[in-house]
């Protein structure tokens, strides 16, 4: 009985391990299933998305001979012909790359909207002074879009421009500032309606720089209004709101101490693109004195490498105000003083000065060292000339010896014939 219980006890464990390793072999089964129809699907992709590519790619570098890799690098672990580097660059990487760079752009200017951000954006006009007040006149004069306001007494050197309809909220906030110095500064300006003021413009003021060179000079910042103070934090300006000003009467003043550091920054931006320009002429020289060999200048052009460095010296120096503070935070304004040199310095503008005028020092030096080449050539030469018109001289005096030395041999002669006629004469007389 006992062993017939044992049995019987044994028989069921042993069923139960049965159907234990059934279901187990069962699940693992499923698996594996799942699995291999898992990855025949990505390998299935896989070998899609590599035609679709290879497709692509080949029509990209169609007429080219050099290899093109897909940039997804989808035909790793697959057969392909040869070894080619994943790290080459390629014309569909460049587009999307450019896409990206688009994409983030756009998402930016999302945040920038959301956050409440708006732009403000500055440009160099000319290396002449703006006659202002003959601007205003014109801007009076014709049917625009924007009109001239009132300004403060002591700000004769701006000419301040707002929308003359108000459509919308934002209309109330576009403002420009045109320096005379030679820069305008626009806030919350369009796209559109900032070229066209800057062709306006154009026309009317003395030796514009070139639209190239404008747009490439720009400089622009983000925004934001604020109830509690005016300042700089990071790379965003807050202005506060003035409640006793009607921005579209009148100016911020706080507006015109950030706007007077952003026309400085872009007009420095023209003289260090003229003085990088003045580099890339002067590099040539210096190999040339490194190899110990005359440098072939002209006076001329010596004579205009110093003028363009004298003309930089001067705009910089002597017809701004990089160096110093403006006369007019000196006199009554001191917290605008405060906002314009926060700017200032974020904006760089001093040390780049210094560093300007340094280079400009050692463009000098060169300078004067090829001049100085050029004079000692010159030298040399006018001592040359001077060595072969002496040589020209003694080979006339000896010229003009031997010819005085002929005519006296002749002289002798003819005298020595006349006295033997005589003395001839005078034997055959007597006789």
């Amino acid at each position: 009985m006992v062993c017939r219980n044992i049995f019987s006890s044994a028989r069921i464990v042993a069923q139960s391990l049965n159907s234990y390793t059934n279901t187990k072999s069962r699940v693992l089964w499923k698996a594996s299933q799942y699995t291999n129809m898992m990855s025949m699907k990505t390998s299935s992709l896989r070998h899609y998305t590599y035609s679709v590519h290879s497709s692509i790619m080949s029509s990209i570098s169609k007429g080219d001979k050099s290899k093109v890799v897909c940039p997804c690098q989808c035909h790793r672990g697959m057969a392909t012909k040869g070894k080619q580097s994943p790290k080459q660059v390629t014309a569909l990487t460049v587009t999307r790359l450019k896409k990206k760079r688009v994409k983030e752009e756009k998402e930016k200017e999302k945040r920038f909207v959301f956050l409440g951000y708006m732009k403000v954006f500055a440009y160099p006009l000319t290396e002449r002074v703006i006659d202002l007040e003959n601007l205003k006149r014109i801007i009076g004069s014709q049917e625009t879009v924007y009109k001239v306001t009132q300004v403060m007494d002591d700000m004769e050197d701006l000419l301040h421009l707002t929308s003359k309809y108000i459509i919308g909220e934002a209309d109330r906030t576009k403002e420009v500032f045109i320096f005379r110095e030679g820069s305008m500064v626009c806030w919350n300006v369009p796209e559109l309606e900032r070229r066209a003021i800057l062709t306006f413009l154009h026309r009317h003021i003395e030796e514009p720089y070139s639209f190239d060179q404008i747009y490439k000079e720009e400089e622009w910042m983000e925004y934001s209004s604020s109830k509690n103070f005016s300042c700089l934090q990071g790379d965003v300006l807050f202005i506060q709101d003035l409640d006793h000003i009607d921005v579209t009467e009148t100016i911020n003043p706080h507006k015109y101490a950030f706007s007077n550091a952003l026309a400085q920054t872009v007009k420095l931006a023209v003289w260090e693109s003229a003085l990088e320009s003045l580099v890339d002429s002067i590099e040539p020289i210096n190999r040339v004195l490194k190899l110990e060999k005359k440098v072939p200048c002209k006076r001329r052009e010596i004579l205009k490498m110093h003028g363009e460095i004298f003309e930089l010296r001067f705009q910089m120096n002597l017809n701004s105000e990089l160096l110093n503070t403006p006369d007019f935070y000196w006199e009554k304004h001191h917290a605008l003083e405060t906002l314009y040199k926060h700017l200032y310095n974020h904006l760089d503008i001093g040390r780049r000065t210094k560093v300007m005028n340094e280079k400009l020092n050692y463009c000098e030096q060169v300078i004067e060292v090829v001049d100085k080449q050029a004079a000692d050539t010159r030298t040399e030469r006018l001592e040359r000339i001077i060595i072969l018109l002496i040589m020209i001289e003694v080979m006339f005096e000896l010229l003009y010896f031997y010819e005085r030395k002929l005519a006296k041999k002749s002289d002798d002669s003819h005298v020595d014939s006349a006295t033997r006629q005589s003395n001839d004469s005078q034997i055959d007389g007597p006789s």
